[in-house]
């Protein structure tokens, strides 16, 4: 829960100091307001809004923060797939089959949750770079489930 709240933080502020402390905000705001969440099966996106908001607040509170302001995922998306998804892939032994780079490259993207923009900036690329290498690990990966199956 703190990786999560810690990375759509850092969607709203550049400073991982002010993502820190709006992830702390956010795990005890949830924590005393759990009985507001309509969806307690799968509150991600209740946790989602709540670290987006102190995010903001916090940032507001530091007369030099700047503001990231990402736009929130749509409630369309339901993340509660995505981590599905992940324990699909972990318990089929197939992010080990994956070269380092793309090992990190997914670990990145899908566990710490980094934009395109940080991925780039991590590995010294171009974002389209970077979106190529995504678009291709996840055929990879795609491959590799329907081989299991």
């Amino acid at each position: 829960m703190r990786n999560f709240c810690f990375s759509q933080a850092l969607r709203v502020v550049d400073c991982h100091e002010t993502a820190e402390e709006a992830a702390q905000e956010a795990i005890v705001r949830a924590w005393r307001h759990q009985g507001s969440c309509r969806q307690p099966d799968q509150p991600f996106g209740w946790l989602r809004r709540i670290a987006h908001n102190e995010a903001v607040r916090v940032a507001s509170r530091r007369p030099n923060e700047v503001l990231v302001e990402e736009p929130l995922a749509s409630p369309a998306e339901p993340p509660g797939d995505d981590d599905a998804l992940e324990n699909r892939l972990l318990f089929s032994g197939i992010l080990g089959t994956l070269s380092q780079a793309d090992q990190e490259l997914a670990y990145l993207r899908y566990y710490e949750d980094l934009t395109c923009a940080n991925l780039a900036e991590h590995f010294g690329l171009s974002e389209a770079t970077v979106k190529v290498r995504l678009h291709r690990l996840r055929g990879r990966l795609r491959k590799r489930l329907e081989d299991q199956t």
